[in-house]
């Protein structure tokens, strides 16, 4: 079977055009359009992730030059944090609108995986420190 010379990407298929850090939070800026409310995107965040970002700050998109940004959240509408982001990786999103904002929530199981860094319980006391290794 012979490949095509060429193929048409899919209209949803969004390639970011910068990843940045503003100081407080990732900013992925897509190219500029109208995306729709309820409508899926697969977002390829194509640049690397600044090296002074820290680990916990949150995820925002940023349409084209536009002064507005949206929050990337994980299925479950918690924030998308730069240590859950990867470059050269596709994520599957849909556009969710409200009056004044919108916000990007990924689709699937994938963004719901905790990392088990996690308390398995909580009952109102602080956690034990780790012991210190003896020699």
């Amino acid at each position: 079977m012979a490949c095509k010379n060429s193929c048409r990407l899919c209209p949803r298929f969004i390639i970011s055009t910068a990843v940045t850090w503003n100081g407080t939070n990732v900013v992925i800026t897509i190219p500029a359009g109208s995306y729709l409310n309820n409508s899926r995107y697969c977002l390829v965040v194509s640049q690397i992730i600044p090296a002074e970002a820290t680990i916990n700050s949150t995820v925002l998109i940023q349409v084209g030059t536009g002064t507005q940004t949206y929050q990337l959240v994980k299925c479950n509408c918690r924030p998308f944090l730069a240590k859950d982001l990867s470059t050269r990786t596709r994520y599957s999103t849909i556009v969710e609108t409200t009056p004044t904002s919108a916000v990007f929530r990924f689709i699937g199981k994938q963004c719901c995986i905790q990392d088990g860094s996690n308390l398995p319980a909580v009952n109102g006391t602080a956690p034990a420190a780790p012991a210190e290794p003896t020699t």
